[in-house]
């Protein structure tokens, strides 16, 4: 079985991927501020312009 964690922003309008990590069972997210986030360690300087997606992490 193939497991992943996806995470988005919703602003109400939009909706956007920013976090997506296959093989991943959990997320600990921790927000720092209205625009720093770590999820599972990775830093988000800003939520609006950054992302993580697995299949570009090679």
């Amino acid at each position: 079985m193939a497991v992943a964690v996806l995470c988005q922003l919703d602003d109400g309008q939009h909706v956007k991927n920013i976090y997506w990590n296959y093989h991943c069972y959990s997320a600990e997210i921790v927000w720092e501020d209205d625009d720093t986030v770590i999820i599972n360690g990775v830093l988000f300087e800003n939520v609006e312009k950054d992302i993580y997606d697995f299949r570009r992490d090679k």
